[in-house]
């Protein structure tokens, strides 16, 4: 058997926490996940194991490069592009060397797993794939359900935003055994996610996808709290000892480790479990209350409090500061007297609402403990551009419905007389949060448009959950019209005046669309969906899914009524030109 770390890119879901990180290399009790990663594979006896990158990665390279374990190869690979969790493992084919493969989320942390009893398991059951499931609590994120029949065979999985969690038993662990058969159903280019795409690919041809079930030993870091708590559950476990020493720390008092350089005032009081990265220093009547974890080169000032808090490298914590139930992310600086409580500061001095919540983005963060004047501003901007948003949004589509008028009245004429059917299409999409709502556009379709692609999926020419071909039979002559000019979108101006939508943002789907990368996903939900975005004036429907992605992201992490404008400005001249768009 081999491994296979999935590390992905940069992530999303944690937002500034993730800006440079992929979350394998997220620092969990002083080491990234990474690292745990690999020595549980060590434990379990796998001695090669490749760690699947997509750029961007960050430092990835160099941290796995840095992993020194006897008798192990660790194999660093890393696509150009984002092909999906399951595209990247075109490049693990040859590493796999015929050999069933254990693959691991970058997400997920194992403190136990009987490999023998899952290898096992998994030959009796002749399957190609399996997939580990543990019991659900109804309120992660990340929210795959598990569909299983009694015999153990994996129906579908359903992947859900949280507004429609259905409380399922059993979730996907992020880890799946991989008979070398199952790479077949990865094709050669293009996007493809794991659950989502390839275990129905492996059922369609033939193959078995089976469940195993587990009852503890496992977490995944799907929130900032599954973060938080992941790194209390590993200070707190016995095993932690032995890795210690292996990296050179000293146990100065009871389950207090330290690494070299460090410098502890005789008068801080530290109260176990506790792990101090290389040259921390606490200063005089300071205190650290594990479980706590603090980076390299931290610097905790005189009087100062570090309770259940996990500190990443360079945070400094000012003279009378509190830090407690937290995490600080790198480099950032806990100012004099600040209380940071159940929160998560960055170095910019704004922090999430608190560790529960999903993390924000960036037009929702919250200050949290005392704010700094920076905070203040930033939240002010935010809370100013919310409302010019909004007021730009009602005015534009009033505007528009108003000046329009003729237009749309002729349109609707043409549609009528063109084709049997109904003027106006109306389909559910998901809005902000989740929430569904019917979008409108005028039909340019024929009537059973949507139960005639499931004959025409051979030709779809573009990956993701878009479909698109070219001369689609189903479009109607007024529609091919309507397309090329973008008529069609204009109904969107009532679902903008209704607040269901905005002039600009990511494109809403379809909740069966939404299974497509979760950490996307949930992104996007974060800000209301728009009638045109970042991605449709940057090539529209001729991008590959993985650049959507970025635009999305890219579009999310830097709003501004500046970049709006701009989108709406661009949208304008490419629909004037006829650009961008098939009919």
């Amino acid at each position: 058997m081999r491994g296979v770390i999935l590390a992905g890119n940069r992530g999303t879901a944690l937002f500034a926490l993730a800006d440079r990180f992929t979350k394998a290399a997220l620092p969990v009790a002083g080491e990234p996940l990474l690292v745990h990663q690999i020595a549980f594979f060590r434990r379990a006896g796998v001695r090669r194991v490749a760690v699947v990158a997509t750029a961007p990665a960050g430092d990835l390279a160099a941290r796995v490069s840095a992993v020194r374990v006897p008798g192990m190869e660790v194999r660093y690979l890393e696509e150009e592009r984002a092909g999906g969790t399951a595209g990247c493992l075109r490049l693990v084919r040859e590493f796999a060397g015929g050999e069933p493969l254990l693959v691991l989320a970058g997400n997920t942390f194992v403190e136990r797993l009987d490999l023998e009893r899952l290898a096992a398991f998994h030959r009796e059951r002749r399957a190609q794939v399996t997939v580990v499931a543990a019991a659900g609590n109804g309120a992660a994120a990340g929210l795959e359900n598990l569909v299983v029949e009694p015999d153990g065979a994996v129906r579908e999985v359903r992947v859900l935003h949280a507004s429609k969690d259905q409380r399922r038993s059993l979730r996907p662990a992020g880890i799946y055994l991989l008979d070398p058969r199952a790479l077949d159903a990865v094709p050669d280019r293009g996007y493809m996610d794991l659950k989502e795409q390839l275990l129905p690919e492996v059922k369609r041809r033939g193959g078995a996808v089976v469940a195993y079930t587990v009852s503890s030993g496992l977490h995944r870091v799907d929130r900032i709290g599954d973060y938080f708590r992941l790194n209390a559950a590993v200070l707190r476990n016995g095993y932690l000892a032995d890795r210690n020493r292996a990296r050179g720390r000293t146990e100065i008092l009871d389950r207090v480790w330290a690494g070299p350089g460090v410098r502890v005032a005789p008068t801080a009081y530290l109260l176990g479990p506790v792990v101090l990265g290389e040259g921390c220093v606490v200063e005089p009547h300071a205190q650290i209350i594990g479980p706590a974890s603090l980076g390299a080169g931290c610097h905790v000032g005189r009087s100062a409090l570090v309770r259940e808090s996990v500190l990443w490298d360079g945070v400094r914590c000012l003279p009378h500061s509190r830090v407690e139930q937290s995490v600080v992310a790198a480099a950032a600086v806990v100012r004099r007297n600040q209380r940071v409580i159940g929160s998560v500061l960055v170095r910019d001095g704004l922090a999430a609402a608190g560790l529960e919540a999903d993390p924000p983005a960036p037009a929702e963060t919250a200050a949290a403990g005392v704010p700094t004047g920076r905070a203040l501003v930033a939240g002010l901007r935010r809370r100013v551009y919310a409302a010019a948003k909004r007021g730009l949004d009602v005015a534009g589509a009033a505007a528009g419905l108003v000046l329009l008028a003729p237009v749309l009245l002729a349109v609707a004429a043409a549609v009528k007389l063109d084709s049997p059917g109904p003027v106006i299409f109306g389909q559910r999409r998901c809005g902000r949060g989740g929430r569904t709502f019917t979008m409108y556009k005028f039909r340019t379709m024929v009537r059973d448009a949507e139960r005639l692609q499931a004959d025409l999926a051979h030709r779809n020419e573009v990956d993701g959950p878009m479909f698109k071909i070219s001369k689609d039979p189903r479009v109607t002559r007024v529609g091919r019209f309507l397309r090329r000019s973008s008529l069609d979108e204009l109904p969107q101006l009532v679902n903008v005046l209704k607040g269901e939508m905005s002039l600009v943002g990511p494109r809403p789907l379809r909740m069966e669309e939404m299974a497509f990368s979760p950490s996307w996903r949930d992104l996007r939900l974060r800000v209301r969906p728009g009638m045109t975005g970042l991605w449709q004036v940057s090539g529209r429907t001729r991008i590959a899914f993985d650049q959507w992605i970025a635009y999305d992201v890219e579009y999310i992490r830097n709003q501004s009524l500046w970049l709006d404008l701009k989108i709406l400005w661009r949208t304008a001249v490419m629909v004037l030109r006829g650009a961008g768009r098939d009919a």
